[in-house]
This record gives structure tokens, sequence and C-alpha cells, in this order.
């Protein structure tokens, strides 16, 4: 687990600079291409191209893609099915391949932003599993404590 927790944080902070480049770069690049001088509105388009291709596509998605992918299938290796079971183990790794898939966007082969996208579904979905499952877990673990306490108690 210890090197699925800095994949996740590598993870998210990727596809945070990835998703920066809209509040912070956008707005200065949209002034500059409604500019009358034609040379500096078609400066702020190629800088735009240029930033998105290197934040978003390239950064923010593809090693997103590919740290998020890592991250789950660390995260199903170390708790395994003991954690919550089978289905745990085959949602998070179908989720893993799909969104890894996202990976092969710049080759554009037609089914790879649907199979992307379902990966994120998935993903999605396993991941509120894995919280309900935590938060189950630690109720139990509380109730079990407060069962032997009061055993212990009327003992």
């Amino acid at each position: 687990m210890r090197k699925a927790v800095w994949v996740g944080i590598a993870a998210a902070a990727v596809q945070v600079v990835g998703l920066l480049r809209w509040p912070i770069l956008v707005p200065g690049y949209a002034s500059d291409a409604a500019s009358t001088d034609p040379s500096v509105a078609a400066g702020a388009r190629d800088a735009f191209r240029t930033a998105s291709d290197i934040l978003g596509t390239t950064i923010g998605e593809t090693l997103g893609y590919l740290l998020t992918a890592t991250w789950t299938v660390l995260v199903v290796i170390a708790l395994g099915r003991a954690f919550a079971g089978r289905w745990f183990v085959v949602l998070g790794g179908a989720a893993a391949a799909l969104v890894l898939v996202g990976v092969l966007l710049a080759a554009r082969p037609p089914v790879v932003d649907t199979a992307n996208f379902l990966g994120y579904v998935l993903w999605s979905i396993w991941l509120i599993a894995f919280g309900v499952v935590i938060l189950v877990r630690e109720r139990r673990g509380a109730t079990a404590a407060a069962g032997s306490e009061r055993a212990a108690v009327t003992s």
C-alpha cells in the first residue's frame, strides 16, 4: 500500500496540472484570440494548442490514466479478495484495464474513447464501493469493540 499511496498522489497531481490550464491559461488565451491583430490572435490559438497538448493530453490525460490505473491495480493487489471479495478484485481490475486503454488515445482507435469512458464509470463505481466497504468494516469493528467492552464490564 505504501507504493499505492505515492502513485495515487502522483495521479491526482498530474490530473490537477492538466485541469488547471483551463482557469489559469485559457482566459488570457481567449482574450488574445479575440484581438483584432491577426498575429496576436493566431499566436493565442497556437499557444492554447501547445498548452493543451502538453498539459492536457500528455500530462493530465495520458500520465493521469497510467497512474490512475496503476494505483487501482496496486490497491487491488495489496487488499485482494480478503478485503471485500472477488467482486472487488474483478471490478477494480476491469476498471483499471479500461482506464489504461486511455493511454492509447493519441493513436485514436475508434473504441478507445468509449472504453476509457466506461473504465472511468466502472472505476467510479469501484471507488464508491471501496468507500462503502471501508465504512461498513469500520462500523463492524466499532460494534464488536463495544460488545467486548460490555461483556468485560458485566463479567
